[in-house]
């Protein structure tokens, strides 16, 4: 489907405004990066584990600002990684993008993709271990001060001939494969840990709401 979805974005004028969901791959992504008069993008890849995944990475973040420098409205979704450099490097890469207005950060707390070893860690069908799963309870654990810190990392690194961000959201977008100890318990936890939130800047004031 990857292939599919690159032939349709090169046979396409040059676009405005992209939604890819689900059948997202390095070959599609390639084809977006052509369409430079961009102003707003979604890129949300499947849950699928049957292939190798689409991960956005800094590099990835990169090449949208090198070939669509435009973009003012931005839907991704990141490997949640405990906040490590990793993550921090990707909302430092965004902060750079000038015209950046709207984002929305879809956070992958699957585990699914281990960058350590530059590959799929997990089987597509593998139940996790109990230390997986306490990692991506962990990883899903997205809190208040944690929200405002992206959204103060990506303001206080953009450019300054441009006005900032103006509005952040923040979603858990997919836990993995919780296996046969997905208990009601285990149910109740990730259910209260699927919420959005929210960060817009309001002149001087940063007000962060929950939904």
């Amino acid at each position: 489907m990857d292939e599919k979805a690159s032939f349709l974005l090169r046979a396409l004028p040059s676009l405005d405004s992209i939604k890819l969901m689900r059948y997202c791959g390095d070959m599609s992504f390639q084809e977006i990066l052509e369409h430079g008069t961009l102003r707003r993008l979604c890129i949300l890849p499947g849950a699928e584990r049957a292939v190798r995944p689409f991960v956005m990475t800094r590099e990835k973040i990169d090449s949208i600002l090198a070939y669509c420098p435009r973009i003012e409205d931005l839907t991704v979704s990141i490997p949640r990684t405990n906040g490590d450099f990793r993550e921090v490097e990707i909302h430092r890469a965004l902060a750079q993008m000038p015209r950046l207005k709207k984002l929305e950060i879809f956070f992958d707390c699957s585990g699914f993709y281990d960058w350590r070893k530059g590959g799929s860690s997990l089987q597509p069908t593998s139940p996790l271990g109990y230390a997986d799963i306490q990692d991506i309870l962990i990883n899903a654990s997205i809190y208040e001060p944690l929200i405002y810190s992206i959204f103060r990392t990506i303001i206080e690194a953009s450019a300054r001939e441009f006005p900032p961000l103006q509005r952040l959201k923040a979603v858990i977008f997919d836990f993995g494969n919780l296996g046969v100890e997905y208990t009601a318990d285990l149910d109740a936890i990730v259910q209260f840990l699927f919420r959005k939130w929210q960060c817009i800047q309001v002149q001087e004031m940063v007000m962060t709401t929950l939904s």
